[in-house]
């Protein structure tokens, strides 16, 4: 890519949005309130993603900035995609419980426009991350995949089973309804939120995953696997500081409750890491960097 057609305001924009997140690293009062009771418990894990994205804010602003590679844009996707669940997370949590005093005052509209604003932004950026202008400036020219080996095309087997395995986790929704009547502690509320938008493409993810070798396939798997391990997490958060849901009391009686959502994570983990690995990536998209002589057929 000659350097006139270096998409420079867009860059520079989205650069720019990162670094604003800086801010956020003043969640720590939040999660200090929420740990010594002051503040209702399900503020709890959108402070900790608050502080862990303000604290790689810059980093991911200077990457985006001045650096370019297929492993940056991934990052910065994963960042905002990340960031975007967090303030919509945090909005939810926002139009049901008590906001701390340390989120703007504390002030309904304004804690409920900022989020929204946010959450807005995030989602602004992340198009603009996938746009042709700015996914050929980082990315390079991306091409179709290729046939894998027999050990690839076992592993996508065993993926789609376990994208078909995370259905069942709209038993959720009960939750939903408890923590909304106040049967449940209000930290199991956006675990369960999670829980549903995670099931909901599951279906169909699996299916393409067996069927279709395009680089949107491998990208949206991989953003839909770190959201889940971003679920399981918020869980595990939940599980720890509150009393289990009453859908699950039942089987958190012989099981620890942070268990389940711990070997659901690590095993979204394993097939993340799997995604990653060369071999399974060529399958799904072929990437020529930028500046890289272009390849043909």
């Amino acid at each position: 890519m000659k350097a006139s057609d270096r998409p420079a305001l867009a860059t520079s924009l989205v650069a720019l949005w990162a670094l604003v997140q800086t801010p956020r690293i003043a969640a720590l009062p939040i999660i200090r309130d929420t740990l010594a009771g002051r503040a209702p418990d399900a503020w709890l894990y959108p402070g900790i993603v608050d502080v862990l994205v303000g604290i790689t804010a810059p980093v991911i602003a200077y990457l985006l900035w001045r650096k370019r590679g297929p492993w940056i844009w991934l990052v910065a996707l994963v960042w905002f995609t990340l960031s975007m669940l967090d303030h919509a997370g945090a909005f939810a949590v926002a139009l049901t419980t008590a906001i701390p005093q340390a989120f703007l005052g504390g002030g309904k509209p304004t804690v409920v426009t900022s989020l929204v604003v946010g959450a807005a932004l995030d989602a602004a950026t992340i198009l603009a991350l996938i746009s042709h202008p700015m996914r050929t400036h980082y990315v390079g020219s991306i091409r179709p995949g290729q046939p894998a080996e027999t050990w690839v095309r076992a592993g996508i087997v065993a993926l789609s089973v376990w994208a078909l395995l995370q259905i069942p986790r709209f038993i959720a929704l009960p939750v939903i309804h408890d923590v909304l009547a106040g049967g449940d502690s209000t930290a199991w509320l956006f675990p369960a939120i999670g829980d549903i938008i995670i099931a909901v493409p599951a279906p169909f993810i699996a299916y393409a995953l067996w069927r279709k070798t395009a680089p949107w396939v491998w990208l949206t798997t991989l953003v839909w696997l770190v959201g889940s391990i971003v679920d399981h997490m918020d869980t595990i958060t939940a599980a720890l500081n509150t009393p289990a849901p009453h859908t699950f009391a039942a089987m958190s009686s012989s099981i620890p409750p942070a268990t389940a959502p711990a070997l659901q994570g690590a095993i979204d983990a394993i097939f993340l890491a799997f995604l990653l690995l060369g071999a399974v990536r060529s399958h799904y998209v072929n990437i020529d960097p930028p500046g890289a002589p272009q390849a043909h057929s």
